[in-house]
């Protein structure tokens, strides 16, 4: 747990210094639109900040969002590795994917994107971009962590499950031991009623 709060703090410093440093190389007008006053009807929400997989897993990268337009939507990763433009794309209008996504990403209407095959190196800070043609942008970002499957777990879950197989099966051998023992004890009890009825039978 410490070395995931590690690397999500490290890549989140990582990501912060990074945007900070493209503001301030942005035009002045842009970085105007970006911080006027908010359009209520143009919002982003990302439901998950935090997303946990293993590799070679299929991960949906969830966003929602309401646009008073077609929007340009665009993703960026950043990892120990670089930032990288994943994909950009105008609903209906074009699509751009980066040459190392090209067979693993899926993109929905929504603005979200779905990583297919996922690998150790997808880990890092997610961020996307909306922008209206007006020139109006909404910023949100995530953090994706991608784990290794450890095969000792994964050998530790089937010795618990194997035991635990014994042992119902043992608990079930036992109780059809007690339900034989009980028959066998009724029969017995059955059978000395009968011979005493007989015996008093024939002494009447």
């Amino acid at each position: 747990m410490r070395t995931s709060d590690y690397r999500e703090k490290s890549i989140l410093l990582l990501w912060t210094l990074t945007f900070a440093g493209s503001c301030l190389q942005r035009p002045s007008s842009l970085q105007s639109v970006e911080t006027s006053a908010h359009d209520p009807r143009n919002t982003l929400d990302i439901p998950q900040e935090v997303v946990n997989t293993t590799v070679q897993q299929n991960v949906t990268l969830s966003v929602k969002f309401l646009s008073n337009g077609t929007p340009t939507i665009e993703w960026k990763h950043l990892s120990k590795w670089g930032r990288q433009c994943i994909i950009v794309w105008k609903p209906g209008i074009f699509k751009n994917i980066s040459e190392g996504y090209k067979d693993r990403i899926n993109n929905y209407e929504n603005g979200s994107i779905q990583l297919i095959d996922t690998k150790l190196s997808d880990s890092g800070y997610y961020d996307i971009t909306v922008t209206e043609d007006s020139g109006f942008s909404k910023h949100g970002a995530l953090i994706l962590n991608v784990y290794e499957v450890l095969y000792e777990d994964l050998h530790f879950s089937l010795v618990i499950t194997a035991f635990l197989i014994a042992v119902l099966l043992l608990m079930s051998f036992f109780c059809w031991l007690c339900n034989k023992f009980v028959e066998k004890i009724k029969q017995r009890q059955m059978y000395k009623a009968e011979k005493q009825e007989e015996f008093e039978m024939k002494i009447v």
